[in-house]
C-alpha cells in the first residue's frame, strides 16, 4: 500500500510537524519534531517493558513532557537512534512525539483507506477489515473520523506546547495553556509511492 502523507510543514511555533494516514488502521496520526537545538528539548529516558520472555525497551516521552495534552495524550517517541521509521527518515538529531486519533471515540476513514488500494491483496485485506468492522464494530455510533484538518490543529497545539513550555532546573517540563482552537493553514495532501 502507499504511505499517505497529508501535511508535512512547518508550524506557527517553527516545529516540524508531520500528518499521516496509517494505512494500517484506516486512521490518522500527528507528529510534531522536537530538534536537540530547541530550548525545550528534553534528552530521551528509557524503559523496558516485559512481555514474557521478550523485552520491548521504549522512549519515556510521557515523563519528558508530561504535561502535554494533545487529542487521546501522546502515543509515541522516537529519536532516529531508535529507529529509522516514519514520520521522517531524513530529520535527524532530535525526538518526535506523535499521537493518534485510533481510539475509542475514533472511527475508520475507510474511504481515504479505499483509495491505497493498490493490488487484490490490499482490497481483499481491507474489505474483509470493514465487514468485521461492519460485524463487529470497535468504535461506538458516536464516534468520530479525525480528519486531516483535525489532526493538523492538534500538531499545531502540540507543537504550541512544546514551543512555550518551561523547563525548570530539575529538568521537569511544565506546559504553558496554548489555543486547542488555533486555526493552522489550508491543508494540501500528496500520496508518496513509499515502500513499507
Amino acid at each position: 500500500m502507499k504511505k499517505l502523507i497529508e501535511k508535512d510543514w512547518t508550524t506557527k511555533s517553527l516545529l516540524r510537524a508531520v500528518v499521516v494516514f496509517n494505512q494500517h488502521s484506516g486512521s490518522r496520526c500527528g507528529y510534531v519534531f522536537i530538534p536537540k537545538t530547541h530550548e525545550h528539548y528534553v534528552e530521551p529516558t528509557y524503559r523496558d517493558l516485559v512481555f514474557g520472555e521478550r523485552t520491548l525497551t521504549v522512549m519515556e516521552y510521557d515523563k519528558m513532557y508530561p504535561h502535554v495534552e494533545v487529542h487521546g495524550g501522546p502515543t509515541y517517541g522516537r529519536t532516529m537512534e531508535d529507529d529509522d521509521q516514519f514520520p521522517a527518515w531524513e530529520t535527524r538529531d532530535g525526538v518526535w512525539i506523535g499521537f493518534d486519533a485510533a481510539h475509542l471515540d475514533d472511527a475508520k476513514d475507510f474511504d481515504v483507506w479505499k483509495t491505497l488500494i493498490e493490488n487484490e491483496a490490499d482490497e481483499l485485506l481491507i474489505s474483509t477489515i470493514i465487514d468485521v468492522e461492519n460485524q463487529f464494530p470497535l468504535t461506538h455510533d458516536k464516534s468520530v473520523i479525525r480528519d486531516r484538518d483535525y489532526m493538523i490543529e492538534q500538531c499545531e497545539y502540540l507543537a504550541t506546547q512544546l514551543n512555550i513550555g518551561d523547563i525548570a532546573n530539575d529538568g521537569a517540563w511544565d506546559a504553558v495553556d496554548a489555543d486547542p482552537n488555533a486555526q493552522p493553514d489550508s491543508p494540501t495532501g500528496t500520496i508518496t509511492d513509499e515502500e513499507d
